[in-house]
């Protein structure tokens, strides 16, 4: 995790200098998977403390660019106190030496979503004595088999625990919110709840964080935002100036890639963010988005591949392991990074199922030749391209949604966007049959029910599922209709439970804490060939 700018090292130091913490967002992999990219990291000053081998550190080199890597150990030479560094993400890599004075501060707690790990509890002493036996290369048995004991705990206790909600009003003023459009009867509630003291920092985050800042901005500018403190105010309609002008860059730099396909004749259907903000909000400001997902045929992955070269884009990962030849697999898409920041990344599809979990079930039963026989072609902003049809997006957006668990709450409220959208063309009778087809009825009539029942508000259309009850009510399933689909363990257990037979769920199993390197390679940003066995020793651990 490394972060260049000298004013930032300067300010960091004096923050530190004075005794006090801070904290920043990381940026980079070298630390995945226990810091991932996004990642807000928690920095205090070392104070009497010691610090110690396993301990993650912030330092700078000579350059003075702020580092976060692991400190392995210290020792003295030539009356100088010499301290050994090294990246998580980099295992088979050299270490490196600084001075220990160049060391300003240790991170204490790490922050993902609304998951917190602080590194001086007993977790995070665990995970943090686990990554600092495999950088020193500590083959003993034992050790590694209880602290893989400790995070099937954790993972356990995880799965059980559920924490009550502190922010009652906020986030019935945020779901009232979610909705496209702000009916009457949500209008009344709404103003009720703007009438009481609400924690409008948490609002703003929260729904900065959930994907829905515009959203609710954009919903409370028809007569509410008056109710609304000047200063969260403010931050909302920066909030939406910032995606708007993000989305616009998007959007040119989706014409020059439809341009470069067109020439190389690839056909290519645009996927969420982009095409829903275009097309379904008809607002580009509303919908936040980090990538460009595009998905073309697998046939064309060697041509799409060159196209996107040519405008300044490269996989770090190599895209002829993936060629048609090769067997089929859960992960069928590529990131493509561009040559400066202002281009934004390309995820590149070939199918509609593309996941780190194991889900080749799935991967046989979309027949994607049918898929694409069913693509609409539409124009957007002078550029035309293909569109999923109507039934086929909607089943694509829950499976999606519910492979990521929800973990951005935008992801349900692009599926309740589309389903207002294609309200009266919507054949239901072919949305079953496209469910069942793909053997993804019984979590898709699941998904819906989650929906009905987070947003108070009936589906249209859903009295075809009613008549499908059964398929939801064979093995087991309909017990699942009042759980969190929030929870990753819950989307995860279910996936699990729609695998015939105990060995087909063993295998499941196996393969999910044991991917393909493909798998890791792409977590990692590496080259498959250098995936090896610590790679997945350390999956595992902080599984």
């Amino acid at each position: 995790m490394k972060c260049p700018n000298s004013e930032f090292f300067k300010l960091s130091s004096q923050i530190l200098k004075q005794g006090s913490g801070f904290t920043f967002t990381a940026l980079g992999q070298s630390m995945y998977p226990l810091i991932k990219n996004g990642d807000v990291l928690e920095v205090e000053p070392l104070g009497r403390e010691k610090i110690k081998s396993g301990d993650i550190v912030f330092y700078r080199d000579d350059d003075n660019a702020v580092f976060v890597h692991r400190l392995v150990k210290k020792y003295t030479r030539d009356c100088r106190q010499i301290a050994v560094i090294q990246a998580d993400g980099a295992l088979s890599g050299a270490f490196e030496e600084i001075l220990v004075k160049d060391i300003l501060g240790r991170v204490k707690a790490i922050r993902r979503n609304n998951t917190i790990i602080y590194l001086d509890s007993f977790r995070g002493k665990m995970i943090n004595r686990v990554n600092l036996i495999l950088s020193l290369g500590i083959k003993t048995i034992r050790p590694l088999i209880s602290r893989l004991l400790r995070s099937l705990y954790v993972f356990t206790r995880r799965a059980l625990l559920r924490l009550p909600d502190k922010n009652i009003f906020e986030d019935k003023l945020i779901d009232l919110c979610i909705y496209p459009g702000i009916e009457s009867s949500d209008k009344a509630q709404l103003e009720l709840l703007l009438k009481k003291t609400l924690d409008w920092e948490y609002i703003f985050n929260k729904t900065k964080s959930e994907g829905l800042a515009c959203v609710l901005y954009a919903n409370l500018k028809s007569g509410l935002l008056g109710q609304v403190p000047e200063k969260t105010a403010e931050q909302f309609k920066r909030e939406f100036t910032v995606i708007c002008a993000k989305n616009i860059i998007f959007i040119e730099q989706f014409k020059k890639i439809s341009a470069a396909f067109n020439a190389a004749g690839i056909k290519l259907v645009l996927l969420k963010g982009l095409f829903l903000a275009g097309r379904v909000y008809e607002n580009i400001s509303i919908r936040p988005m980090s990538d460009i997902d595009i998905l073309i045929k697998k046939d064309d992955l060697s041509a799409a591949n060159e196209a996107l070269n040519s405008l300044g884009y490269h996989a770090p990962l190599d895209y002829k392991d993936f060629l048609p030849e090769n067997k089929k697999a859960s992960m069928n898409a590529l990131m493509y990074r561009g040559r400066n920041v202002n281009m934004p990344d390309v995820h590149l599809h070939w199918h509609l199922i593309n996941s780190t979990w194991p889900l080749e079930r799935w991967v046989d039963a979309v027949d994607m030749r049918r898929v694409w026989e069913n693509t609409e072609k539409v124009n957007m902003e002078g550029v035309d391209f293909y569109c999923l049809c109507p039934e086929h997006f909607l089943i694509y957006l829950c499976m999606h949604a519910f492979t990521h668990s929800f973990d951005r709450l935008v992801l349900l409220f692009d599926i309740l966007a589309v389903l207002q959208y294609y309200e009266d063309n919507l054949n239901w009778d072919l949305i079953i049959s496209y469910a069942r087809e793909f053997k993804f009825l019984r979590i898709f009539l699941i998904v819906l029910e989650f929906i009905q029942k987070r947003t108070g508000r009936s589906i249209k259309g859903y009295s075809v599922i009613k008549q499908n009850k059964k398929e939801f009510q064979q093995n087991g399933f309909e017990q699942f209709s009042g759980y969190d689909l929030r929870r990753y363990e819950t989307c995860y257990f279910l996936y699990l439970f729609e695998h015939p037979g105990f060995l087909e769920k063993a295998r499941f199993i196996s393969r999910t804490v044991f991917p393909e390197k493909e798998v890791i390679a792409a977590g990692l940003m590496l080259e498959k060939r250098k995936v090896n066995w610590t790679h997945y020793l350390r999956r595992v651990l902080n599984f």
